[in-house]
């Protein structure tokens, strides 16, 4: 997938900083273009301070 190395990067800082991901949104180009046969998916992502230990 392109984008997996930054990715990695980012999940590693957000463990070493004990951050929490969380889904905000999933989509593909299909979503906005109409033609379903070829898609793109799009994912989107927050990040926050883990509540608790």
């Amino acid at each position: 997938a392109c984008g997996a190395a930054p990715l990695h990067g980012l999940l590693l800082a957000a463990a070493d900083h004990d951050l929490r991901g969380t889904l905000l949104d999933l989509r593909t180009s299909g979503d906005t273009a109409g033609d379903r046969s070829r898609v793109v998916g799009y994912g989107a992502f927050g990040f926050a301070p883990q509540d608790g230990p």
